[in-house]
């Protein structure tokens, strides 16, 4: 629907209050592009209680509510959308002129006192302890799958698509990660608040080994909620904490991609312990090279100049016993 033939209907659903009223809603939900006001500065500039504002609000929707304008225009267009979407209206992204034609359908009404879904209207006819009931039904799903998953395996629950699809869209219980995989907003595998938790949802992200100073980056660009951290506090971060392991210089990666932490000495150290027969310098190196970012001569090197590794006449490489 366009501007201007938004801005007709609601002036014909306006007409039908008296001028005190029109002005009051109005004012209070920034219609046509104004700003909206609050109560008590409405009841500052006309002289009248906070009350007395909330109260002439609520019988102006009310008569609206009450009006042969809801079965058309703009109203049955609200209607066919809160069904298409399983009976559930987000308002987190709407405001002024969408705003009050949701809060004037007799059609609508927001759900109360559930925090997750504080910022939603369902149809009339829909109870709401049964949009909670399937709402808790999807997160006691992901809780025991303990992973964030496709939403299409929500599927097997016995509760329409639409209204999954509006759910985890609309509920604040949920978030998507990167792969648009749906999980629960409290894990911070989806929802990151430290330093560390950011970090490591930029390298799984990522999949590959970053430098502290880029991992930093990314994590701007990501628009986490809260403060971004600094390049210094990731680098300070991620050597305390075990999922990390330092490649290269500055370079970080997660242990669970089989990267090893320590010096390259400390690395074909552990090799050879694993292979007391001893390995070829070439099958030492593409190991080294698997859990560390450096060099096949810094590999070579640590070779020659360790006392502690000794070549046999076979070739291979073996610990100094």
């Amino acid at each position: 629907m366009s501007e201007n033939n938004l801005k007709k209907q609601i002036n014909r659903v306006l007409s039908t209050l008296r001028q005190k009223e029109r002005d009051i809603l109005i004012k209070r939900f920034g219609l046509f592009g104004k700003k909206a006001n609050t109560l008590a500065s409405i009841g500052e500039k006309l002289g009248l209680t906070r009350e007395r504002i909330r109260q002439i609000q609520n019988y102006a929707l009310l008569k609206i509510k009450k009006s042969p304008l809801q079965d058309q225009g703009i109203f049955a267009q609200v209607q066919k959308i809160s069904q298409r979407q399983g009976g559930l209206i987000s308002t987190k992204n709407i405001k002024g002129d969408g705003l009050f034609i949701l809060e004037a359908s007799k059609n609508l009404k927001r759900i109360k006192g559930h925090k997750s879904l504080r910022d939603t209207f369902i149809e009339q006819k829909i109870e709401q302890k049964d949009i909670i009931s399937a709402e808790k039904e999807i997160i006691n799903f992901l809780e025991k799958r303990g992973k964030a998953v496709n939403p299409s395996k929500l599927l097997i629950l016995k509760i329409s698509k639409d209204l999954i699809k509006s759910l985890i869209s609309v509920s604040s219980a949920f978030a998507f990660d990167w792969k648009g995989r749906v999980g629960l907003s409290n894990w911070r595998e989806i929802n990151p608040k430290s330093a560390r938790d950011k970090s490591h949802y930029i390298l799984k992200k990522e999949e590959r080994p970053l430098h502290f100073t880029h991992i930093a980056e990314l994590i701007t660009r990501e628009n986490f909620a809260g403060k971004n951290p600094t390049a210094a506090t990731v680098h300070n971060e991620l050597i305390l904490d075990d999922r990390f392991v330092l490649v290269g210089r500055g370079i970080y990666a997660l242990s669970s991609w089989g990267f090893k932490g320590g010096t390259v000495e400390e690395v074909i150290k552990d090799i050879l312990i694993h292979h007391p027969q001893g390995l070829q310098r070439d099958a030492i190196i593409e190991e080294v090279l698997r859990a560390k970012l450096v060099t096949r001569n810094t590999v070579m090197m640590n070779l020659l100049v360790k006392k502690q590794f000794l070549k046999d006449k076979s070739g291979k490489y073996k610990l100094v016993k």
